[in-house]
Formats: structure tokens, C-alpha cells, sequence
């Protein structure tokens, strides 16, 4: 593959384009003038200034692949001025910022290990990654995690992406939730009632797993959120 074909691979990844008319799309450009670059195999000044300006893209990971996919005044826009993860809903005031695209919104993914110890505040999340998410699944209060475990399997997959709604907390039995387990972090459960017991049991969907028994209060008191969609490989 040439210089020019890496790069190229390199920004269509980062923009989450399919085809030259997306990318034009994302660019504001015209199509012709992709189909020209590709022709001369060279990628204009005018693209570098618009895929910083709308993705925080930096120049030596669009030339070379090399460091941050982002260059860090776009990074620390990302991140905060702390380098904590904004509150979102009891963890945060409002809504993670990001960066928008034509089609999507540039997100954290955030990590599921987690120092979680029962009583104590809630833990600060590390970010996994970033990336493109359609706009539709950010909304207020919804966190993106990066799935590390398979025992929830098929429904959520190791190495997915989930969304958890901070917002929605209230326990509807057979729903999927992202909840905190000490020396566990974030895990993701089916919860389903044992009313006879006044109990709730936390399920996987993995085939041979056996359920965690827990009290309403303790259960309520470690809910996140419910898990409102997932990002996984076939």
C-alpha cells in the first residue's frame, strides 16, 4: 500500500466514511475534489485544516500513523482540563462533550475496571478509546463502555461497546444493567425478580453461568444505568 493509500485509509477510519460521497459530506467539499486528490495522490492543505478543525485529528497520525490519533489541545477538549471524565447524571452535571462530525458525535469509551468499594463514592472512569458514535446513542446521560468480559455473551460480546443511561436506573425484571461489584468495577447483568424471596437475581446470559442473589436496597444502591445498546463484531 502507498503513502497516499495509508493516509487515506487513515482518514476514512477516522471519520467513519464509507465512500467518497461521505467523505466529501464530512469535509464539505465536493466529490471531485477527492476524486482529483486520489488522481494525484496527494491530499490537499485545505483537508488537514478541516479534519482538525471538525475531528481534532493531528497532522502526524493523518501523515505517518505515528502517536495520538489526536492532537492534545483536542484531546484535553475531550478529556477536561483535570483529565477526569465529566459527570454525566449523579457522576457529572451534564452531558460528556464531544466532537461532531456530519454523521456522529467522537466519544469516549470508557474503561470497566474500576476501584469500586461498597459504601464508598463513586469511582472516576478511565477512557479506553475514542470514537465515532452515531448521534442518535449519545444522549443525555449515556456513558459508552468498552465490554472486557464474555459472560454475557451473546447479548453483549467481549470487546463490544455498550451504552448504559445513566438516567434510567429504575429495575425492570429481565433487563440488561451496567452496575458497580466490588473489586469488579462495572459489569453488566440481566436482573431478573424473585419476588417469592425478596430477592433479585443477577443473570448472565452466558449458558452455565450461575446468578448472584441481592437485596433490592444493596441492588438499587450499585445500579449505573440500563444498558440501551450495544457496538459488537458478528
Amino acid at each position: 500500500m502507498s503513502y497516499f493509500d495509508e493516509m487515506y485509509e487513515r482518514i476514512s477510519f477516522a471519520t467513519n466514511a464509507r465512500t467518497q460521497v461521505e467523505l466529501a459530506n464530512m469535509l464539505g467539499i465536493r466529490q471531485s475534489s477527492i476524486s482529483d486528490a486520489r488522481r494525484r495522490r496527494s491530499i490537499p492543505t485545505e483537508w488537514y485544516i478541516k479534519l482538525y478543525d471538525k475531528f481534532g485529528l493531528s497532522l502526524d497520525w493523518l501523515r505517518w500513523g505515528s502517536g495520538s490519533m489526536y492532537s492534545k489541545d483536542k484531546a484535553a477538549c475531550l478529556d477536561g482540563d483535570s483529565g477526569d471524565t465529566p459527570p454525566v447524571d449523579g457522576l457529572s452535571e451534564g452531558p460528556a462533550p464531544a466532537i461532531s462530525s456530519a454523521r456522529g458525535v467522537l466519544s469516549r469509551v470508557l474503561d470497566t475496571a474500576c476501584d469500586y468499594t461498597e459504601g464508598d463514592a463513586l469511582p472516576e472512569f478511565a477512557v479506553h478509546d475514542h470514537m465515532i458514535l452515531p448521534q442518535s446513542l449519545m444522549g443525555d446521560g449515556v456513558l459508552a463502555f468498552f465490554v472486557r468480559i464474555g459472560g454475557m455473551e451473546p447479548t453483549l460480546r467481549k470487546g463490544a461497546v455498550a451504552g448504559v443511561d445513566s438516567q434510567r436506573r429504575q429495575l425492570i425484571s429481565g433487563e440488561v444493567y451496567a452496575l458497580f461489584l466490588p473489586h469488579e468495577g462495572v459489569t453488566f447483568r440481566r436482573i431478573v425478580q424473585d419476588s417469592e424471596n425478596g430477592l433479585f437475581l443477577l443473570c448472565f446470559d452466558q449458558a452455565g453461568l450461575p446468578p448472584t442473589r441481592m437485596p433490592v436496597k444493596t441492588l438499587q444502591n450499585r445500579i449505573l444505568g440500563k444498558t440501551v445498546w450495544t457496538l459488537q463484531p458478528v
